[in-house]
């Protein structure tokens, strides 16, 4: 794989990403999942289309699964703190830490707030909308949309990220630290407060970051805790309200869909095979017309007739077909609007789109490749996002573009 990306590029773009453009967030992980494969291989040309997924991914899934992948890749990090003479009440610190077996904390940035539950392999983070349950020894996990109530299975997304939220504390006995002014909690007691420097670790890549720690005098264990990863406010993450040895409930982490929720998307290991270059080259989308077989205007039963029945259906009118990249929308029992490389949170998991516009157009074609082949275009931004529409609303046609090439393509009937 090709690695173009700098840690410290990589690590402003996410931070300036998460706080500009929350919905943009999307799939921050997707990035540092990509940067984590790339530093254990050897560096060789890569085919075109995996650096074109990725990056598409991570500026378009909707705001739940955004809100997630941000707030776990702080979160469930592998922390290791620069090696140096530790301090005494450190390595009192660690030594209770140890001994405990379960903890609590409320997390909090500028744009998020939202609750942690560790229980050895098992973490809950649960906020506004959403909770992810998941068991790093069992390898399984599961997102919950609230408010959609829907469940969202991505088996190892997150947690193939050393998800050791202990490590933040078990590790300060390695810390090079400087006191700092205490802070008083709730109960009046003054906790003394200690700066250091730790790494956030992704593979053989690493990139410092700023910590503090509040450690209350009597019990020896950490209450407070801040990540600074810029001396901008708006780049600190705050743990707060920490709780050791709470109380846990087996209920709290079970991985299983609620009653009352659907199941959508698929895990890894659930996609069909790639399609054959034969079936690929048929999945022609012309402007006005459908996609290979598939034409505007037709129902859910003449699409199923065709392609075979959806892999799941999200709202009764949102077909999904993540194994071929495909995604149709129904309005008024019609197809609509066609998508390939759909990026929302229940096709986080799917194959890149292997078709092409009549024009030749298809995901990963470059800017200059699509303007050649459609002159008309018209550009469309947006604020603080480097996603770039390029619109065609005559044919129907827009193509989503990131970092100069296409990431995504729809095509509605045209006007």
């Amino acid at each position: 794989m090709i690695r173009d990306l700098e840690i410290d590029r990589l690590f402003a773009e996410a931070r300036r990403e998460l706080y500009e453009a929350p919905s943009v967030v999307a799939n921050v992980g997707a990035r540092i999942r990509q940067l984590a494969a790339n530093a254990s291989e050897t560096v060789t040309a890569a085919p075109r289309r995996v650096g074109t997924k990725a990056r598409w991914r991570q500026h378009a899934v909707k705001l739940q699964a955004a809100v997630v992948a941000a707030v776990l890749l702080l979160v469930f990090m592998s922390v290791v703190f620069d090696r140096g003479q530790a301090n005494v009440a450190f390595a009192q610190v660690v030594e209770r830490v140890a001994e405990t077996r379960s903890m609590k904390a409320e997390l909090s940035t500028s744009e998020f707030r939202g609750r942690l539950i560790a229980a050895d392999s098992r973490r809950r983070l649960e906020g506004e909308g959403f909770a992810v349950v998941c068991d790093s020894q069992a390898n399984r996990e599961i997102f919950l949309d609230t408010r959609n109530r829907t469940a969202h299975r991505n088996t190892g997304r997150y947690m193939h990220l050393v998800p050791d939220w202990y490590a933040l504390f078990r590790n300060l006995d390695a810390v090079k630290t400087e006191r700092i002014e205490d802070f008083g909690d709730a109960g009046g007691a003054r906790c003394p407060g200690f700066r250091g420097e730790t790494e956030f670790k992704v593979g053989e890549q690493s990139a410092k970051v700023g910590v503090d720690v509040w450690v209350h005098p009597n019990t020896q264990l950490p209450v407070r805790a801040k990540l600074r990863f810029s001396e901008d406010p708006r780049d600190h993450v705050l743990v707060d309200d920490i709780h050791f040895d709470v109380p846990v409930l087996d209920e709290m982490f079970d991985l299983a869909v609620p009653d009352g929720y659907q199941l959508v998307g698929l895990a890894r290991n659930e996609l069909k095979p790639p399609l054959s270059e034969d079936e690929a080259a048929r999945l022609t989308i012309i402007p006005g017309v459908g996609v290979g077989d598939i034409r505007f205007g037709m129902s859910r039963d003449e699409i199923a007739a065709i392609l075979g029945e959806p892999e799941f259906v999200q709202h009764g009118t949102y077909l999904c077909y993540p194994s071929k990249g495909l995604q149709f929308i129904i309005a008024v029992g019609k197809l609509q609007t066609i998508i390939a490389n759909p990026g929302d949170a229940p096709s986080l998991v799917q194959r890149d789109f292997p078709g092409k516009t009549d024009s030749g157009i298809g995901i990963g074609s470059t800017v200059a490749q699509l303007t050649a082949a459609y002159p008309n275009l018209q550009q469309k931004k947006y604020k603080g996002i480097p996603v770039v529409d390029m619109v065609d609303e005559k044919l129907g046609l827009f193509f989503g573009t990131v970092d100069g090439k296409v990431g995504q393509i729809r095509a509605t009937l045209s006007k």
